[in-house]
């Protein structure tokens, strides 16, 4: 089952120059298009501005998974793990069929929520 995951996380970057494809990704993994709500927040996407709000997530509430990050290193030479950190994330949740995507950017943090409309839970 592990292999099926690794290969649909694959699958989200296959034949697309531009990185991550979240819908495409969301489709894969629970055979539906999914509904979307996306919240910018206006902030300076500090580490501690990313963990503040990573903690207020309340991610275990859907047993969300984290299945990619994509690191900020100043210098990938002589990288200090003290100072990087990840600035974006996609974290996935089995039982709720959701994905959430984080990314923090310069002056604001996106925050992209899919989800299945048969789940009203979520």
């Amino acid at each position: 089952m592990e292999d099926l995951s690794l290969a649909s996380l694959f699958d989200g970057f296959s034949h697309h120059p531009n990185g991550f494809k979240l819908f495409r990704y969301f489709t894969i993994c629970f055979g539906t298009l999914p509904s979307a709500i996306r919240i910018i927040l206006p902030v300076e996407g500090s580490r501690e501005a990313i963990d503040s709000i990573l903690q207020h997530m309340s991610l275990d509430r859907f047993s969300f998974e984290t299945v990619f990050k994509n690191w900020h290193t100043d210098d990938s030479k002589a990288a200090k793990t003290s100072e990087d950190y990840a600035y974006e994330y996609v974290f996935k949740s089995e039982s709720g069929r959701m994905l959430i995507h984080f990314i923090s950017q310069y002056q604001s943090i996106q925050i992209q929520f899919l989800y299945s409309l048969d789940n009203s839970e979520s």
